[in-house]
Protein backbone atom coordinates (compact mmCIF):
# COMPACT_ATOMS: atom_id res chain seq x y z
CA UNK A 1 0.00 0.00 0.00
CA UNK A 2 1.35 3.55 -0.81
CA UNK A 3 -0.24 6.50 0.22
CA UNK A 4 -1.08 9.11 -2.06
CA UNK A 5 -2.00 12.96 -2.61
CA UNK A 6 -4.89 11.98 -5.01
CA UNK A 7 -6.27 8.55 -5.61
CA UNK A 8 -8.20 9.05 -8.59
CA UNK A 9 -4.92 10.44 -10.42
CA UNK A 10 -2.86 7.00 -9.29
CA UNK A 11 -5.87 4.60 -10.31
CA UNK A 12 -5.32 6.40 -13.98
CA UNK A 13 -1.35 6.22 -13.78
CA UNK A 14 -1.46 2.91 -12.91
CA UNK A 15 -4.03 2.26 -15.42
CA UNK A 16 -1.05 2.32 -17.61
CA UNK A 17 0.54 -0.46 -16.40
CA UNK A 18 -2.83 -2.68 -16.59
CA UNK A 19 -4.07 -2.32 -12.97
CA UNK A 20 -7.88 -2.40 -12.31
CA UNK A 21 -9.85 -1.05 -9.62
CA UNK A 22 -10.77 -4.15 -7.94
CA UNK A 23 -12.67 -2.29 -4.90
CA UNK A 24 -13.01 1.34 -3.54
CA UNK A 25 -13.65 3.30 -0.38
CA UNK A 26 -15.30 6.73 -1.13
CA UNK A 27 -17.61 9.22 1.03
CA UNK A 28 -16.96 12.80 0.46
CA UNK A 29 -14.37 12.07 -1.50
CA UNK A 30 -12.56 9.12 -2.96
CA UNK A 31 -9.89 7.60 0.01
CA UNK A 32 -8.54 4.14 -0.93
CA UNK A 33 -8.66 1.42 -4.08
CA UNK A 34 -7.61 -1.78 -4.30
CA UNK A 35 -6.23 -2.44 -8.11
CA UNK A 36 -5.15 -5.70 -9.46
CA UNK A 37 -3.52 -7.61 -12.57
CA UNK A 38 -3.44 -10.90 -13.28
CA UNK A 39 -0.30 -11.46 -11.11
CA UNK A 40 0.17 -8.18 -8.79
CA UNK A 41 -1.86 -5.41 -6.25
CA UNK A 42 -1.51 -2.25 -5.07
CA UNK A 43 -3.54 -0.37 -2.48
CA UNK A 44 -3.76 3.25 -2.74
CA UNK A 45 -4.60 5.29 0.55
CA UNK A 46 -5.48 9.20 0.41
CA UNK A 47 -2.94 10.63 2.45
CA UNK A 48 -4.41 14.22 3.80
CA UNK A 49 -1.20 15.93 4.64
CA UNK A 50 1.41 14.17 2.44
CA UNK A 51 5.10 13.94 4.24
CA UNK A 52 7.30 15.96 1.83
CA UNK A 53 9.90 12.62 1.76
CA UNK A 54 7.44 10.12 1.60
CA UNK A 55 8.74 8.58 -1.30
CA UNK A 56 12.07 8.34 -0.09
CA UNK A 57 13.86 4.92 -0.83
CA UNK A 58 10.42 3.03 -2.01
CA UNK A 59 10.97 0.89 -5.31
CA UNK A 60 7.85 -0.56 -6.61
CA UNK A 61 9.22 -3.07 -8.98
CA UNK A 62 7.02 -4.65 -11.47
CA UNK A 63 7.77 -6.99 -14.39
CA UNK A 64 6.52 -6.93 -18.31
CA UNK A 65 6.77 -9.83 -21.12
CA UNK A 66 7.97 -6.90 -23.41
CA UNK A 67 9.72 -3.72 -22.19
CA UNK A 68 10.38 -2.17 -25.73
CA UNK A 69 6.50 -2.48 -26.03
CA UNK A 70 5.48 -0.72 -22.63
CA UNK A 71 7.94 2.02 -23.08
CA UNK A 72 6.51 2.89 -26.41
CA UNK A 73 3.10 2.55 -25.10
CA UNK A 74 4.33 4.52 -21.85
CA UNK A 75 5.88 7.32 -24.59
CA UNK A 76 3.06 7.57 -26.51
CA UNK A 77 0.70 8.26 -23.46
CA UNK A 78 2.85 10.92 -22.56
CA UNK A 79 4.76 9.12 -19.57
CA UNK A 80 8.24 10.33 -18.98
CA UNK A 81 10.22 6.96 -19.02
CA UNK A 82 14.03 6.15 -19.06
CA UNK A 83 16.13 4.87 -21.22
CA UNK A 84 15.94 0.85 -21.39
CA UNK A 85 19.24 -0.03 -19.06
CA UNK A 86 20.63 -3.77 -18.86
CA UNK A 87 21.84 -4.60 -15.50
CA UNK A 88 22.94 -7.63 -15.11
CA UNK A 89 19.58 -8.97 -12.98
CA UNK A 90 17.63 -8.18 -15.81
CA UNK A 91 19.58 -8.60 -18.79
CA UNK A 92 16.56 -8.34 -21.07
CA UNK A 93 16.41 -4.34 -19.72
CA UNK A 94 14.13 -2.40 -17.39
CA UNK A 95 12.85 1.55 -17.42
CA UNK A 96 12.17 3.54 -14.73
CA UNK A 97 9.74 5.77 -14.38
CA UNK A 98 8.65 8.36 -11.45
CA UNK A 99 5.25 7.56 -10.29
CA UNK A 100 2.25 11.51 -9.70
CA UNK A 101 3.10 11.40 -5.94
CA UNK A 102 6.95 10.55 -6.22
CA UNK A 103 7.14 6.56 -6.39
CA UNK A 104 9.86 5.17 -8.47
CA UNK A 105 8.78 2.49 -10.22
CA UNK A 106 11.22 0.01 -11.85
CA UNK A 107 10.04 -2.26 -14.78
CA UNK A 108 11.69 -5.29 -15.83
CA UNK A 109 11.43 -7.55 -18.53
CA UNK A 110 12.55 -11.31 -17.47
CA UNK A 111 14.18 -14.20 -19.45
Amino acid sequence: MIKVVDVQRSIDFYAEFGFAVGDKVEDDKLRWAFLNTQKANLMLSLEEQPKQDRALGVILYLRTPDVVALRQHLLARGVSVSEIEYPFYMPKGEVCVTDPDGFLLLIGQPE
